[in-house]
């Protein structure tokens, strides 16, 4: 009889283990997912896919142009599979490239921003829709009229999200003209 009873216990928790494996693995009849649902899930992947990894590159240069005209150049490479929607895409995208300056006395954009090459079309698939985006190596530039004769310091930051990543991108430089001499100095993302 004791040899009997110290098998029970390993026969309930063998039972009891296939009981669990059993039961969690019941559904719920209704697994439709809404439509953002699925995008989140894709997101949240892509996210934990790219974890700890920058699937670009990228340099920053000013370029004087005359005595009160600027340019900065921003050279961006997305990695294989990778891409950064163009500031002339058309529709209400967030986190198209951009070169962003708070409000200042100093300095005035001058019109658009040009993408050399010109960006081609893709498929974007979160939106479902054809756009323009940087998915090669591509110059950004922008140029700037100086509205000052003194000297100034603004800040500013190149943004933009990569995908299929997701994540939004920041790099904060410093914009300084002194005694004449215009510089650009890139800022760590914890100096922002």
């Amino acid at each position: 009889m004791k040899h009997y009873i110290s098998l029970i216990p390993l026969i309930l928790l063998i039972y009891g283990s296939a009981c669990k494996q059993t039961s969690s693995s019941v559904q719920p009849e209704n697994t439709e997912l809404t439509e953002k649902e699925i995008v989140d899930q894709e997101i949240a992947k892509h996210q934990s896919k790219w974890k700890g990894i920058t699937p670009y590159s990228i340099d920053f240069n000013v370029r004087v142009l005359s005595n009160t005209e600027f340019a900065i150049d921003v050279t961006v490479i997305p990695d294989d599979g990778s891409y950064i929607l163009s500031q002339n895409c058309e529709g209400d995208f967030l986190g198209k490239f951009s070169i962003v300056f708070p409000e200042n006395t100093f300095i005035t954009e001058r019109g658009a921003l040009a993408e050399t090459p010109e960006t081609g079309t893709i498929y974007e698939p979160f939106s479902k829709t054809h756009t323009k985006a940087i998915t090669s190596k591509t110059v950004c530039t922008q140029n700037y009229t100086i509205n000052s004769e003194e000297d100034f310091s603004t800040s500013g930051k190149v943004q933009f999200v990569i995908e299929p990543k997701c994540t939004m991108e920041q790099h904060p430089f410093e914009l300084k003209m002194e005694n004449g001499v215009l510089a650009m100095m890139v800022l760590d993302t914890e100096d922002e």
